[in-house]
């Protein structure tokens, strides 16, 4: 996070860098953090690829349960046995 409060995905976004906004969506990047909302960066400028990009991201964000569902998942599964 930069001192102005954008995340390295909001970056990749404003400088239109569609293969590092892939790369930290893969790593585990959050579509939805910062300051500056990546998708509403893209938007801004009209930069239809990455939203796209971002789009299927959080979609796809949305469907599947967050890191925090699956360890207590994960916990709750442990302490029944």
């Amino acid at each position: 996070m930069t001192n102005q409060g954008k995340s390295l995905l909001s970056l990749a976004a404003t400088y239109n860098n569609a293969h590092l906004v892939r790369t930290l969506l893969d790593a585990g990047a959050n579509p939805t953090y910062g300051a500056e909302k990546p998708l509403e960066i893209a938007r801004a400028k009209k930069y239809t690829d990455i939203e796209k990009i971002l789009e299927k991201a959080i979609h796809d964000k949305d469907k599947k349960p967050s890191r925090v569902s699956r360890v207590f998942s994960t916990l709750s599964k442990t302490l029944k046995r």
